[in-house]
């Protein structure tokens, strides 16, 4: 991993850019956050050198609101680690930090899981910064943990 990151690190930023766009990913950010995401992506095998074309619509079926149930301390859920949780927020272009400020700030106001085949669909529901609206967010774990 040390030889790829110091590969990325002596990219120069339109070569960066040129490959996160290979594999649909956001070009966005410092030099530093491109090489992370890229090393980011090497990690994960589920991100891989796999395009998202532009016009592909991310929406996803989420299963019937009866089959939801609250999380809580004893919920089982799939085993989620902190390079899952990076590789996610690297995917939709989110900082770490400002995740988890968001969430000890209490913007999560509740959180529902639903099993659906091999994976657990997590529907959230959060509060708007600086606004009084809600809005949902629908998260898909595979069975591993690896966010899809």
């Amino acid at each position: 991993m040390d030889a790829l990151k110091q590969t990325y690190l002596t990219w120069r930023i339109c070569e960066l850019k040129a490959e996160l766009k290979k594999r649909g990913a956001s070009l966005k950010g410092k030099k530093a956050d491109l090489v992370e995401r890229l090393e980011l992506y090497d990690q994960n095998f589920n991100f891989g050198n796999t395009a998202i074309p532009e016009n592909d619509d991310p929406s996803m079926q989420v299963p019937d609101a009866n089959t939801y149930w609250d999380i809580n301390s004893n919920t089982m859920l799939p085993p989620l680690n902190e390079l899952h949780i990076r590789q996610y927020f690297c995917f939709i272009n989110k900082k770490l930090d400002e995740a988890k400020t968001l969430y000890e700030s209490r913007y999560l106001i509740f959180a529902r899981a639903s099993n659906v085949g091999d994976a657990t669909i997590i529907k959230g529901v959060c509060k708007k910064t600086m606004k009084a609206l809600q809005y949902e967010v629908h998260v898909k774990l595979h069975q591993n943990g690896t966010p899809q």
